[in-house]
């Protein structure tokens, strides 16, 4: 059973229940977005932890419909093993999947800026 929380713009975005611990798009309202053809129509951050590196996190934009898909998409950079963490933080917004020009199936470096 997905629990909601409401954002600041009365959004309710489900939060996945232990036993779905993934979320799908469509689950959190995505799925039925319109982009142009050539940008992704999901994507999400995740944030990976070098096995040898669990203090130095580094960030990632994945264009795929599904949080674990993304977190396995990440071992396509080069560099990255089955053996370092990977953890789908939150789907992108269409703003952040336009800024970096995210297409399906891609990975992109994503830089956390502070506020």
């Amino acid at each position: 059973m997905a629990r909601t929380v409401a954002s600041s713009v009365d959004l309710a975005l489900p939060i996945p229940s232990l036993e779905n611990s993934h979320p799908t798009a469509s689950q959190v309202g995505l799925g039925e977005q319109s982009r142009g053809d050539d940008l992704a129509q999901c994507g999400w951050l995740v944030e990976l932890r070098l096995a040898e590196l669990e203090a130095d996190p580094r960030f990632f934009a994945v264009g795929t419909l599904e949080a674990g898909e993304a977190e396995e998409a990440i071992l396509r950079y080069p560099g990255i093993v089955r053996d370092d963490k990977r953890t789908a933080l939150r789907p992108l917004s269409d703003k952040e999947i336009a800024c970096l020009g995210l297409r399906m199936d891609s990975v992109r470096p994503y830089i956390l800026h502070p506020i």
